[in-house]
């Protein structure tokens, strides 16, 4: 998590979880988390694009 809310990162987390992904992002994903927060976009949706790319 670089600048996105801790908030915002846990909410994404707990999305992932509900998933079925794990939880640990790596540089990339927290690159995208911090993406997606900025542009004021959905935690969901945040985890929903980075369980697509780990398919």
């Amino acid at each position: 998590m670089n600048n996105a809310s801790s908030s915002y990162f846990t909410e994404v987390q707990r999305h992932l979880d509900d998933l079925g992904h794990s939880v640990t992002l790596n540089a990339d994903e927290r690159d995208i988390v911090d993406d997606y927060a900025a542009q004021e976009f959905g935690a969901r949706e945040c985890a929903v694009q980075i369980a697509n790319d780990r398919i």
